[in-house]
């Protein structure tokens, strides 16, 4: 191993260790220790997954490998389904899902005005069964 890359595997390493116990990556900890990043552009495949090549220079060391992303294909991973309040048909963005956008949106909005009625409600039998308990 040539002496330079020697001496630039030591200085990368020491640079690390003043990170050691690092909880949260910032602008500042990449800066100290990535040269670059290049990225390329994707690549779709005939079965929709996309590639994506990432190239990482690191200081003192330069490229040490590649990371190759090949995520699914998000939105058809779940069969479309119809929606339980309107029957639309909609691609669903998780597999418990039964409502679709519009519906879910409007179901979010009513359900707290709900709970609050249904506690009001508790309540007020409370108070009729603990005044009828207190009248005999």
């Amino acid at each position: 191993m040539p002496r330079s890359l020697l001496q630039g595997i030591r200085d990368f390493l020491s640079l690390i260790r003043s990170y050691q116990g690092l909880k949260e990556l910032d602008a500042t900890v990449v800066n100290a220790l990535i040269d670059k990043i290049l990225v390329s552009e994707r690549e779709k495949s005939a079965d929709g997954t996309v590639r994506q090549e990432i190239k990482i220079y690191y200081k003192f060391i330069g490229f040490v490998g590649e990371l190759h992303i090949t995520p699914t294909k998000r939105w058809t991973a779940f069969p479309t389904k119809h929606c339980m309040v309107c029957g639309a048909e909609y691609v669903p963005g998780s597999g418990i899902s039964k409502y679709c956008p519009a519906c879910a949106k409007r179901i979010q909005r009513e359900k707290p005005n709900d709970c609050k009625r249904r506690s009001r409600e508790q309540k007020r039998m409370a108070c009729i069964e603990l005044s009828a308990k207190m009248t005999d």
